[in-house]
């Protein structure tokens, strides 16, 4: 630490030198390109536009440091700018390219300049001295200020069941093997520890419970511990993520290509004994006290929202066996409920609570749910789904990345708070899990990585955004076989390996483009225009551990490195939303 003595006889000499170097900048500032200012999203009325100056943005030191609350003057004696923030002090002298922040000497890209009577000061130092993160963009010349008081977002994607080879399997098909998906843009990547307290393996309830809640639970939890009494949350209160959020004023929202109930989604809103329990999770859902109803809620399951004497819009009877007109209730509770993709496309540009509900039960097919025995019906493999004459989406139900745009635009108009979403691609988990079916969980990715795309062009024009994703486990150990044996052109289909008298030692199933004993997959080109067959093993209809990537885009994601915990994921979402770091 220099003395008080040593530092003014450096700050002499540096202003020396200034001095000469200020005669350069006399008049106004040569090659200097204007560029916007924002504080939280909103333009700095400075008087003095900002310039980026050799490929430095300056500032307008006392319209910036004033906004951000400190008290800035000119002082005679030190011939310096001085601007105090509380403890904090900084001196500025013009044409040295240092300045002093606190009795330190900080070096600056570019000297600090007068520009028609104000000082301008390289941006950087906006971030050095105040306890707000700055962000400079030099392809559209905006530079942000952020800071823990303007609104800020947190979008939290739950790909279910996917793992890197789900991800390699959509770049594959639908980019070649050297294309790129969304998924690939998020630049933040750690390997994901996803056990619970007491399985090795994640299971969905429980391991959204943890995202929602972070902390370990059993794997029978949906929202309570073994005793029967609501998790706490590492937050210290016995309350989701999303729940925090809303009674702090955020706006919130969920969204699943599944039912709504389902726990990827309804664990942020209701506590159930029996994560099959969906008719009590809709109801927790929906009746909510009326300051904490969720802003936006999109998914499908309608037959869980109405009584087993209504036949719904979706042309499925109801499940309530307590009478309870769900849909009844939500408009009553100023919900405007849709049903289809076009009604949601043309929502009224004023609509701020929206329930959309697009299938009776999901908006893929994945098993016959109306068929017996109950409640799991026969699963849709693509040979069953080829004999109904069915796809693996339904056709007309909005996409996973339609759903995710539609709530952004509604929820992002909280410019006081800022917004949090739960979102839930669950075909990628139950077209594996349930029917085994490649063709349609290398879509239900796709569709996924389509939404994760919309998620971070938000987020690229909104730094104030955190977008994080994560699955929980990795469904029916789903691989890919780079040029797989073929017969007759067709995969060669399920392998039986037995040992020598006779008995199974091991079986693999292996799924061509359409199913069993079909062609490969092919290829999108790659670089050298080459195209490549490809095929789809199983190890089992279950879900598996140890092979998770999270990824992040966006504010704080470089919390997301290495290996971490799946109780960090909420420890990230909270940093964000409400500027503190759990322990």
């Amino acid at each position: 630490m220099l003395t008080k003595k040593q530092l003014s006889r450096l700050l002499a000499v540096f202003i020396t030198c200034g001095l000469v170097v200020s005669i350069l900048l006399v008049g106004p500032m040569a090659q200097a390109r204007a560029i916007t200012l924002t504080i939280d999203g909103r333009p700095l009325a400075a008087g003095v536009e900002a310039v980026l100056v050799n490929r430095t943005p300056m500032v307008p030191m006392r319209a910036v440091f004033e906004a951000l609350g400190a008290d800035v003057a000119w002082d005679n004696a030190l011939g310096a700018v001085v601007a105090r923030n509380g403890d904090h002090l900084v001196r500025v002298h013009i044409g040295v390219q240092f300045a002093v922040v606190n009795e330190k000497i900080v070096p600056l890209p570019e000297a600090a300049r007068m520009e028609r009577g104000r000082t301008m000061v390289p941006f950087a130092l906006v971030g050095l001295f105040f306890n707000v993160d700055t962000h400079w963009d030099s392809t559209t010349n905006i530079a942000r200020i952020l800071t823990a008081k303007g609104p800020r977002n947190v979008i939290f994607i739950h790909p279910d069941g996917t793992t890197p080879e789900f991800f390699a399997a959509a770049r594959m098909l639908h980019y070649g093997p050297d294309g790129e998906l969304n998924w690939d843009r998020m630049p933040a990547a750690a390997v994901y520890k996803g056990h619970m307290r007491n399985n090795l393996v994640g299971t969905s309830n429980a391991g959204a419970v943890t995202h929602a809640y972070g902390v370990k639970v059993h794997d029978a939890s949906f929202g309570m511990d073994e005793t029967g009494n609501a998790v706490v949350a590492r937050s210290g209160r016995p309350i989701t993520i999303l729940e925090e959020a809303k009674a702090a004023g955020f706006s919130v929202g969920m969204i699943n290509t599944g039912t709504i109930t389902e726990p990827g989604t309804g664990v942020w809103a209701a506590r159930v004994v029996n994560r099959n329990d969906h008719a009590g999770i809709a109801r927790e859902i929906i009746m909510r006290p009326h300051d904490q109803l969720i802003d936006v809620i999109f998914g499908g399951g309608e037959v869980w929202f109405l009584p087993n004497t209504v036949i719904g819009r979706h042309g499925f009877r109801g499940r309530r066996t307590d009478g309870l007109n769900l849909i009844t209730v939500a408009r009553d509770r100023g919900y405007t409920v849709i049903f289809t993709r076009e009604e949601l496309l043309n929502l009224p540009p004023g609509t701020t609570r929206v329930l959309g509900i697009f299938a009776g039960f999901d908006t893929y097919n994945d098993n016959n749910e109306e068929a017996m025995p109950q409640p799991f019906g026969y699963p849709y493999t693509e040979e069953q789904l080829r004999a109904e004459g069915l796809q693996d989406y339904d056709p007309n139900a909005p996409t996973f990345a339609q759903m995710m745009a539609v709530a952004i635009r509604i929820l992002s108009r909280n410019q006081t708070m800022g917004f949090y979403l739960v979102t839930e691609e669950e075909g990628t988990d139950n077209l594996a899990n349930f029917a085994l079916n490649a063709r349609g969980t290398i879509e239900a990715t796709k569709r996924a990585d389509d939404a994760i795309g919309v998620a971070i062009d938000f987020a690229a024009k909104n730094p104030n955004t955190l977008v994080i994703t994560a699955a929980d486990s990795g469904a029916s150990g789903f691989s890919i076989i780079g040029n797989p044996p073929l017969t007759a052109g067709n995969v060669t289909p399920t392998v039986t390996l037995r040992a020598l008298d006779g008995s199974i030692r091991f079986v693999e199933y292996r799924d061509g483009r359409d199913g069993t004993n079909t062609p490969p997959f092919m290829s999108a080109p790659d670089r050298n225009g080459q195209r490549w067959p490809f095929a789809i093993a199983w190890s089992s209809r279950a879900d598996h551990s140890g092979s998770i990537v999270a990824r992040a885009f966006g504010r704080y994601s470089e919390m997301l490195s290495g290996t971490i915990d799946n109780t960090d994921i909420y420890r990230i979402k909270y940093r964000v939303l409400f500027g503190r770091v759990l322990p």
